[in-house]
């Protein structure tokens, strides 16, 4: 296995911790809004996956789609407390929740 970045092992821990906050909340959203539970599914699959690929890996490649993946949750979040998304309203202003606050940290961390 070949030396890489001894910042993989944080980003990967990230990753992971932003998959198991998500993976915690999705039965919820699932039954609000369908749509958002799925893409929960779909981002804690692909943080799993680049968790995998930063520790095995830890090429360019590896974390520059770690870094969309986590931007990318962390704009889903702005949107979702500042405007709102369809089927959950609730969400706006609500911005210290906990776990979102966990999530952002973790995928802050990612994004670098």
């Amino acid at each position: 296995m070949p030396v890489g970045s001894p910042f993989r092992y944080v980003a990967a821990s990230a990753c992971l911790t932003a998959a198991a906050v998500h993976l915690a909340i999705t039965e919820d959203h699932l039954r609000e809004a369908t749509y958002i539970g799925v893409l929960f599914i779909v981002l804690s699959v692909a943080l799993c996956v680049e968790a995998a690929l930063l520790v095995s890996r830890d090429e360019r490649w590896v974390w520059q789609a770690a870094g969309i993946t986590c931007g990318l949750a962390i704009a889903a979040y702005v949107w979702s407390r500042a405007i709102g998304l369809p089927q959950i309203h609730d969400d706006i202003g609500r911005w210290t929740e906990p776990l979102g606050i966990v999530a952002l940290l973790s995928e802050g961390l990612v994004r670098g």
